[in-house]
């Protein structure tokens, strides 16, 4: 629970589910989502899809992400957004693939864009959402 105006805020919601991306390894055990499916063309992954108690999460790129090994000192960059359950662009960004100075090593680079934005809210859930940290 966070505070705002004095006053204990608490968020309530049927069934949350919480989706975190290249977590920092902390030697914890963690419940992680089953079922993966990855989906692909020629060109390398388009979206990589996981679920775990009747929640589905995806990872979603435009265009594909590449095969790194087919690189050939190229930079590449396209947009990436996760999706949960039905909600189509919960946090979306940029990615982008880079060769560095060591020849065989490349930079990968994911960068957040649009944060997620609840929709359909009334005007004082709106307002805390917007203002109170915890929900940015």
């Amino acid at each position: 629970a966070e505070t705002c105006l004095g006053r204990r805020l608490i968020k309530i919601a049927k069934d949350l589910c919480i989706v975190t991306m290249n977590p920092i390894d902390t030697g914890e055990r963690v419940k992680m989502m089953s079922e993966e499916t990855i989906q692909t063309e020629a060109e390398g992954i388009n979206t990589i899809t996981k679920a775990l108690e009747g929640h589905k999460a995806s990872l979603c790129f435009d265009p594909p992400f590449p095969n790194v090994s087919t690189l050939f000192g190229n930079e590449v960059s396209g947009k990436w957004r996760i999706e949960i359950d039905d909600l189509p662009s919960v946090v979306s960004g940029h990615w982008s693939i880079a060769p560095t100075n060591e020849g065989s090593d490349v930079k990968v680079k994911m960068e957040v864009n649009t944060g997620w934005r609840p929709k359909g809210l009334p005007l004082l859930m709106k307002f805390v959402t917007t203002i109170v940290p915890v929900f940015r």
